[in-house]
């Protein structure tokens, strides 16, 4: 027997056969120790520079040992009926998952594998829908996006919406391009789309996005099959606790609930979310951040030989006349990590998370050296 390849991995499905593991932005620890640095920033991976809401540490602190050895009960604790007046929805709109992203494999399960549906995402979309569904034996189609604005093509999207697709996933704003589908645009793919198709609207940065726009969720009632997922990662800054939420009609909650594995979203992260979503000044303050940071960062890396790329999030993107893994890798030899964008093939791209102002300052700093040393090596 061939040890590399033992008999039971005949059983694997050939889409999970052809899967590559995702590579998370590279960590703090793993630079430290490649460079034998201390001092490392990280800027790759849209975390919230602030950390949490002190507040939500201070309640960490307070965990008792049965908060600990006592399941969690997620519809019972505070934070269910607390983030359904937060939002102005029913109960029965409401799912609290680990993380928002693990929705999308209860999603796929649930309405792509009796009849083999697809789903349908566009180009330069967030990687975990077409991963997920690849791990199901499940095909993703992708419409195109313009090259020049990043956005995909809503025609195309909503043709592609009648082949035989049952989920549409759209990161919105999307990551890594950082950038908005309108909300007339949305409007249309509710209008067009085929009803038994349920639309996915990712709003993992929603509360980044400071410009007009009604809120998605209150069109529930109206579009049955729209679907809004959010997070507690970003802007809340509990990205290592993995909390987060879905409204969607009645039937799909009920759906999700059957096949959601029991006690999967922690205490801690329970208690954390609910401390936090009562802390609005922290977001506030986040949100002021990043916006006078990417503003400041698009200001200052415009004036290098650089095409950059403001968005919707907290991040932008940037664009180098070559390869950019170059830059990517001086960065990081110097303690300060962004990630590149070869994984979408964009060799010329990387995405940069805003910083607090001392950050962004030592980024900004790191790509002169690395452009007097490029300069020196011509």
């Amino acid at each position: 027997m061939n040890m590399d390849s033992p008999a039971f991995q005949k059983n694997l499905h050939s889409k999970v056969k052809q899967l590559q593991p995702y590579v998370p932005g590279r960590s703090i620890t793993e630079i430290q120790n490649q460079y034998q640095i201390q001092d490392v920033i990280k800027l790759a991976s849209n975390e919230n520079p602030l950390g949490c809401s002190p507040k939500v540490i201070e309640d960490i602190h307070k965990i008792q040992k049965f908060d600990i050895s006592i399941y969690p009960s997620t519809i019972h604790h505070p934070l269910f009926l607390k983030l359904t007046d937060f939002l102005g929805i029913a109960p029965e709109n409401l799912l609290i998952t680990n993380g928002s992203d693990a929705v999308f494999s209860l999603l796929i399960q649930a309405y792509t594998l009796a009849f083999q549906k697809k789903i349908l995402t566009h180009e330069y979309a967030f990687m975990g829908y077409e991963i997920q569904a690849a791990s199901f034996g499940i095909e993703t189609l992708k419409a195109p996006i313009d090259p020049k604005t990043w956005l995909p093509d809503i025609d195309e999207l909503i043709r592609l919406s009648k082949n035989d697709v049952a989920l549409i996933f759209i990161a919105n704003p999307n990551n890594p391009t950082g950038q908005k589908i309108q909300w007339w645009d949305i409007y249309a793919l509710l209008n067009n789309i085929p009803a038994e198709t349920l639309l996915i609207i990712d709003e993992a940065y929603f509360e980044y996005d400071e410009s007009p726009h009604p809120q998605m969720h209150h069109l529930l009632s109206t579009y049955p099959n729209l679907i809004i997922t959010r997070t507690f990662s970003k802007a809340y800054g509990l990205a290592a606790l993995r909390i987060g939420y879905t409204m969607a009609h009645p039937v799909v909650i009920d759906t999700l609930k059957r096949i959601q594995l029991p006690f999967t979203i922690n205490q801690v992260a329970l208690n954390a979310a609910n401390i936090a979503l009562n802390d609005q000044a922290f977001i506030e303050k986040t949100v002021k951040l990043n916006r006078e940071g990417m503003q400041d960062l698009i200001e200052k890396l415009s004036s290098l030989a650089l095409i950059t790329r403001s968005s919707f999030g907290n991040f932008i993107t940037i664009e180098y006349h070559k390869d950019i893994k170059e830059m990517v890798i001086f960065l990081e030899s110097q303690g300060v990590i962004i990630r590149s964008l070869h994984a979408f093939g964009l060799a010329r791209v990387a995405r940069i998370t805003i910083g607090t102002q001392a950050q962004n300052q030592r980024l900004i700093k790191t790509i002169q050296q690395f452009f007097s040393k490029d300069k020196k090596n011509e």
